[in-house]
């Protein structure tokens, strides 16, 4: 946290600048981060804090053992994708020995393409797997190895 004193004409300079590129129909964003450049320097720091995001005691737990009751689990986060991931693990709703296939396209293409590689995969990861005699795999009631898909919110 920081903060810097401006007087009021200085203000009413920038805040003007500000509106007039928060109400621009071209390259909004790059005025925007122009206009707030010019007003973040010189700051005096004051501290700084953070946030921990701890999940409840048990919901590792719980979640671990409703999966191992072959239940279909489903998780929607506004996280980044790795940070998603993370929460998967932490809570134990992914785990080491599961096959995690991401989705994270930018276009219809994209996102059928990874589809198509990852239903291929999990055929192929599911025949082998059948024919060996891997016990250290988790595997779902019908011998079949788990996977976990993780979808970004740009994808869905």
């Amino acid at each position: 946290m920081a903060y810097r004193s401006l007087d009021v004409e200085e203000y009413k300079k920038w805040d003007e600048k500000h509106h007039e590129a928060s109400t621009s129909l071209d390259d909004r964003q790059e005025k925007l981060a122009e206009v707030y450049e010019e007003i973040e320097k010189e700051f005096i720091l004051l501290g700084s804090s953070a946030i921990e995001d701890k999940l409840q005691d048990g919901v590792p737990e719980a979640i671990y053992n409703l999966s191992k009751a072959n239940l279909k689990i489903w998780v929607l986060t506004g996280d980044k994708m790795e940070t998603a991931i993370n929460i998967g693990y932490s809570c134990k709703l992914l785990r080491e020995d599961m096959q995690v296939h991401c989705i994270d396209g930018d276009n219809s293409d994209d996102i059928v393409r990874d589809l198509q590689a990852i239903v291929i995969a999990h055929r192929e990861v599911n025949n082998n797997f059948k024919s060996s005699t891997e016990s250290n795999v988790s595997q779902t009631a019908n011998g079949k190895k788990r996977f976990a898909l993780v979808v970004s919110g740009g994808s869905l």
